[in-house]
């Protein structure tokens, strides 16, 4: 190999992918520092988060600030909006990112998701350059188990000292 040139070669033209960037998986680590979970957006305001460890109720955060500027997952109406983020940033990253598809059977007629419509994401995201699907979420129409002294049934008035999931 001619070494020499090669050096050459890397101080005039650059050298591509000699490091890899990858998205880290944030699902564990929001639990831990109250944050959403990356680009995903949240299933509601109030989440309960199950483990072997024992239920996190988890507040989004600045939630009486920003509540308005949230977008919840089962209120987007189709997955475009995502799909798009997700591809942009796939340009940015060398190794793939897990992108999700969510439906709300509650957006179609008579309650189910129709087959075009998921042929039709999955082709936009082939279009687009994603490397890889993760999961495909439905709503099932499940609400979490939750009482009523949660931080969210706290009034705006009564400002966030005494939500003890907000001082977290």
């Amino acid at each position: 190999m001619d070494w020499e040139q090669l050096r050459k070669d890397i101080r005039i033209h650059g050298l591509r992918h000699s490091t890899l960037t990858a998205q880290m998986p944030s699902e564990s680590s929001s639990v831990v520092s109250n944050a959403t979970n990356g680009v995903e957006p949240p299933r509601d305001y109030l989440s309960v988060k199950k483990s072997k460890k024992g239920t996190l109720k988890q507040v989004v955060p600045q939630y009486s600030m920003l509540k308005s500027a949230y977008t919840l997952l089962w209120d987007m109406p189709d997955n475009t909006g995502y799909i798009n983020i997700i591809a942009v940033m796939q340009k940015f990253f060398d190794q793939g990112i897990s992108g999700n598809w969510s439906y709300n059977p509650e957006n179609y007629e008579n309650g189910e998701v129709p087959v075009s419509v998921m042929a039709r994401d999955m082709l936009t995201t082939y279009k687009y350059g994603w490397k890889t699907s993760y999961y495909q979420n439905t709503m099932d129409g499940k609400k979490e188990d939750v009482v009523e002294d949660t931080p969210l049934a706290i009034s705006e008035d009564e400002g966030d000292e005494d939500c003890e999931a907000c001082a977290i």
